[in-house]
């Protein structure tokens, strides 16, 4: 029986969720205060139930844990103890907003604990279910590249359990019905191809996916206007609007204070461990291209030898570059390189999220196969963003310019927030150690597969 994919599967999902909790929360009395519990604390209780109901609604749904199941168990599991966290901070600050100092603080500790390994067991169950249709599944790449389609298969579908097969569009078509569950259509297919793809799909009745180009990521969710009778596409643009971009300055101004002094410490350890373990400075800076085309000094805690470029050149990084330190590994796994680029958010240069900048050079290189890249640069670069957390080094540059493309199109300081929590769970869980896991599916490419909408949504320096 294949997974429900309707619109209700969100619902069941959040309603185990929010049974699960109560059951939690009841529990947990029962432990501490057996089957009587006092009238008072249990009072409390169901006064706090809707802020404790209603913060586990909100947790899960921004750690992707009532959709996004095809990963691996460890990532699912972290993203549930996550969420689990907030929803409690969220049910902390309830008791003192609505005053209710009779809600036992052992009973919420103790609640936690239990909603963490009820909800723990309920979507690992679901999960499971999930993957063993997930990877069972036959596909079918349709692309005009043979060795661009293999690639694909190699980097997306290596772990699936029957090998996708690589065909031309002309052989697809060929056949009078697919015996394929899904037919995936890279980005190689001009506007004709895809058409035809589409047609031909819709007419035998085959689920497809196709990888959007940069129409179809600007056109996502666009507003349908009319002229006269003739409906319309309004194309959005890829810039923020003042009203927004002033509170995005303000929450980047307040947060990259406290993060900088909040990683202190942190700063200098690395330091001194870069200092002992690699001649050269402890910085590295470097120019980059940032909001509108402007230039600006960038820095971070320097992962690789000194003057790693001298003999070769600007040169994009590689996911096991030989040029980056032991130090530098650990760094770059836990994204803790990053953290001098608080100094460039406080200066207004960056933001806390936005697309990662990029320098003159490869901006250059991009641009004559992506005109579009430059697009990316109607928002202020970021010290994370949607290809960090969902990419990894080596994701091909075209990819990463599409999460640019959604992130600036599809903007709002939730995706923000969204973003923040992603990272979070990518810093205490580098992509790297996951991927020894097992391959971990995106969001984007999750809902892409379950036929939902995608996920609201640039390429690597020498450094980056």
């Amino acid at each position: 029986m294949k997974v429900l994919r309707s619109s209700w599967r969100p619902v069941w999902l959040l309603a185990g969720d929010l049974i699960l909790t109560y059951l939690a929360f009841r529990a947990s009395f029962l432990v501490l205060y057996g089957v009587d519990p006092p009238a008072d604390n249990w009072s409390a209780f169901m006064s706090l139930l809707p802020a404790i109901l209603g913060g586990t609604l909100v947790a899960q749904l921004a750690f992707g844990t009532v959709s996004e199941l095809h990963r691996p168990s460890l990532d699912l599991l972290v993203s549930t103890g996550l969420a689990v966290v907030v929803s409690g901070m969220i049910t902390m600050s309830a008791t003192f907003i609505a005053l209710v100092p009779d809600f036992p603080r052992k009973v919420l500790a103790l609640g936690l604990v239990f909603q963490f390994l009820f909800l723990s067991f309920w979507k690992t169950m679901v999960a499971a279910r999930d993957k063993r249709w997930f990877y069972s599944r036959r596909y079918v790449v349709v692309c005009n590249d043979p060795s661009q389609g293999e690639r694909f298969v190699e980097r997306a579908l290596a772990r699936f359990a029957q090998k996708p097969q690589v065909l031309s569009l002309d052989e697809l078509l060929q056949r009078k019905e697919s015996p394929h569950d899904l037919v995936i259509g890279t980005g190689d297919l001009d506007p004709m191809q895809r058409e035809r793809l589409v047609q031909w799909a819709a007419a035998t009745g085959t689920e497809l996916l196709l990888v959007p180009n940069v129409v179809e990521v600007l056109v996502h969710r666009s507003p349908v206007i009319r002229f006269a009778d003739v409906p319309m596409m309004a194309i959005g643009k890829t810039t923020i609007s003042p009203e927004v971009a002033a509170v995005k300055r303000a929450i980047d101004l307040v947060g990259a204070a406290f993060l900088l002094l909040l990683s202190l410490p942190i700063l200098i350890v690395a330091a001194l461990a870069i200092k002992l373990t690699s001649p050269g400075p402890v910085l590295f800076v470097q120019e980059r291209v940032g909001l509108h085309g402007r230039p600006f000094r960038v820095y971070k805690l320097r992962t690789m030898i000194d003057n790693a470029e001298a003999l070769t050149g600007p040169t994009l990084a590689t996911e096991d570059d030989p040029r980056v330190t032991p130090v530098g590994r650990v760094l770059r796994a836990t994204r803790l390189d990053e953290l001098p680029q608080l100094w460039n958010v406080i200066k207004g240069e960056m933001s806390l999220v936005g697309p990662r900048p990029e320098r003159e050079f490869f901006c250059e290189q991009i641009s004559k196969q992506h005109p579009e890249f430059r697009l990316r640069q109607g928002v202020k670069p970021g010290l994370t963003g949607l290809a960090q957390v969902f990419g990894r080094y080596d994701t091909d540059p075209a990819d990463k310019l599409r999460y640019d493309l959604m992130y600036a199109s599809q903007y709002s300081l939730l995706l923000d927030l969204q973003i923040i929590l992603w990272t979070i769970q990518a810093v205490l869980f580098p992509q790297s150690w996951m991927d020894k896991q097992g391959d971990r599916i995106t969001a984007l490419e999750l809902r892409l597969l379950l036929g939902r909408e995608a996920e609201r949504s640039v390429a690597p320096t020498s450094e980056d």
